[in-house]
């Protein structure tokens, strides 16, 4: 161990984890990640694609968001470091039995050899070859994201070939037991396997933080007990595009709730003076400072 890795070692939170919102977040971060020369990560040659189901809504699980988003963007920015040519593809499945969920990244790159596939999620490692030595960094970025993997009660693995690419999969459970943030409380330290999509083995011992299974999440990931009584109109205000079809996702199969997205405070506006019927329940702001967003609420009262 070192000490980089061991300040990693801190209890996680318990956030709901919106998982198409985070791989979104991810995707959209890592198109624009650069090297220490100031080199974009994504090749010109290369496709960064997001290969969710756009009519297919993921879970909300429960985790650690911070830590869930630093784990992704480390395996996803790994795949464009070592992919020259070709993919990096992200993508993600649900197994609703085991509850648990599979986020596989794939690449096109140069490949990993057989017995050096473990040897990369140690600190301060590389695989030990000619064609990997010439990347730069410290190979601290994998070690971590398996740590915090592990510490969710998943597991993060990889299948590859020498010049064939790789194919890195991450497993999370729905929900967090009390082991959270505890290395080797969900069963073995590497936690729950993933083969072939979402054939994922078992890792009992979980508690049902969310409670009893009438509880459960339903097809858009808010629970229904949530889901029963929700009701009333909400007005997001972003101009980030994805954050507002994340929350429209979220919303529409709400049958008493509506929500109106609006890309900036005057379209905010324009829809609260248009018709007396448009007066919210919520309005949700994300401004750029403190003043800003007081001075809007001050204007729609």
């Amino acid at each position: 161990s070192n000490t980089l890795v061991n300040s990693q070692r801190s209890l996680l939170s318990r956030d709901p984890v919106h998982i198409t919102r985070l791989i979104e977040e991810v995707i959209m971060h890592a198109e624009r990640a650069v090297d220490k020369a100031g080199r974009p990560l994504r090749k010109r040659e290369v496709e960064l694609v997001n290969d969710m189901d756009p009519d297919k809504n993921l879970p909300i699980i429960e985790g650690d968001a911070h830590r869930c988003m630093q784990m992704l963007y480390n395996v996803v920015t790994n795949a464009l470091k070592f992919t020259a040519t070709g993919r990096v593809v992200v993508s993600a499945c649900t197994d609703d039995d085991q509850e648990l969920l599979t986020i596989g990244v794939s690449d096109t790159g140069i490949g990993i050899a057989p017995q050096n596939q473990e040897l990369i999620f140690r600190p301060f490692s590389q695989e030990d070859q000619s064609e990997r030595r010439r990347y730069e960094g410290l190979g601290l970025g994998l070690s971590i994201s398996r740590e915090i993997a592990v510490k969710h009660g998943g597991s993060l693995t990889v299948e590859s070939e020498v010049g064939k690419g790789a194919k890195f999969q991450i497993v999370l459970p729905y929900r967090q037991g009390d082991f959270i943030g505890e290395s080797g409380k969900a069963g073995t330290t590497t936690g729950p396997g993933a083969k072939d999509g979402c054939d994922t083995a078992s890792s009992p011992g979980r508690a049902d933080v969310w409670g009893s299974n009438a509880s459960r999440g339903t097809s858009n990931g808010i629970p229904t007990l949530l889901e029963n009584c929700l009701e009333g109109r909400i007005i997001s205000v972003d101009n980030n595009s994805l954050t507002q079809r994340a929350l429209a996702r979220m919303i529409k199969s709400l049958p008493s709730m509506q929500v109106v997205l609006c890309s900036s405070f005057q379209e905010c506006s324009d829809q609260l003076t248009s018709s007396e019927e448009m007066v919210p329940d919520v309005i949700l702001l994300d401004f750029t400072s403190h003043t800003a967003g007081l001075e809007a609420l001050q204007r729609f009262r």
